[in-house]
């Protein structure tokens, strides 16, 4: 299942209770207190950027192999470019959707039901024996 920035933004939003914008704001008044919210900005960023340049390059790459256009002896290196930025723009998209989840799940607050780790037992709980 593909992941779109659209729904990355839902649980930036949620986790942080303020909308992208006010978010962004927050950061740029105060960088050096931003921290991990400024990670999930800066990566969120290059996602869409990163499917903004998949849209454009698929777009281009139509508009390359219309059957409609008259093509000329160049096309084939424009063909093979356009392929190549599409498949590095596709890449970036999952590496940056990857880290974006990552921070996401990261930073979740953990809830309270959830249970604590088994502290030290005392040596004589330890021992199945007795003397």
């Amino acid at each position: 299942m593909e992941v779109h920035t659209s729904e990355l933004q839902k649980r930036i939003e949620a986790a942080h209770g303020h909308t992208l914008a006010e978010l962004k704001q927050q950061a740029e008044a105060a960088p050096q207190d931003a921290g991990m919210l400024g990670a999930l900005l800066t990566v969120h960023d290059d996602l869409r950027f990163a499917e903004y340049t998949v849209g454009f390059q698929l777009q281009r790459l139509r508009q390359l192999v219309d059957p409609e256009r008259q093509g000329g002896d160049f096309d084939v290196s424009h063909m093979a470019d356009c392929i190549q930025r599409l498949a590095q723009a596709h890449s970036a998209r999952k590496a940056h959707t990857a880290a974006l989840t990552a921070l996401l799940d990261a930073t979740r607050p953990t809830s309270a039901t959830t249970p604590a780790a088994a502290g030290p037992t005392s040596p004589a709980a330890e021992s199945g024996r007795s003397r």
